[in-house]
């Protein structure tokens, strides 16, 4: 198992995502398989050399259900989520895709940035869905 807190950036400017090189790297991980091998492939590489620029760079990510989520891709969940794209917590996702399809009301405590409300509103969308973030630096 890669061990992330022993992995240090690389020097050098951190890159937009809209340079061709992360261009590129986004199109190659689109390809790869769902597993466990590539998700921590993913983390090794959005802390290194697709790490995240740290300047406020709004992104719509295309989720399952036909839903969009907007990120802040200069912070490293958004960066996450939008370099690692299906690959990104795709098991419990899935998991909660089908819960939600069976459940009038859901709650998302600790909601974040707010992809398992997004998700699970796509999902049901007959539900009521709520979302709480208790960390005020968590909503922008």
């Amino acid at each position: 198992v890669l061990d992330l807190r022993k992995t240090k950036p690389l020097p050098g400017p951190r890159l937009s995502v809209r340079t061709p090189f992360c261009v590129l790297m986004r199109s190659v991980w689109r390809c790869l398989p769902v597993s466990g091998w590539t998700f921590h492939l993913g983390k090794l590489m959005t802390r290194t050399v697709l790490r995240p620029s740290g300047v406020t760079e709004q992104r719509s990510i295309p989720l399952p259900d036909g839903a969009n989520l907007e990120v802040n891709v200069g912070t490293p969940t958004g960066n996450d989520l939008y370099c690692m794209a299906h690959h990104y917590e795709s098991t419990s996702l899935k998991m909660w895709r089908n819960l939600a399809r069976t459940h009038n009301r859901i709650m998302d405590v600790g909601s974040h940035v707010g992809l398992y409300a997004v998700t699970a509103a796509a999902a049901n969308p007959r539900a009521k869905v709520v979302a709480v973030e208790p960390l005020p630096a968590n909503l922008d």
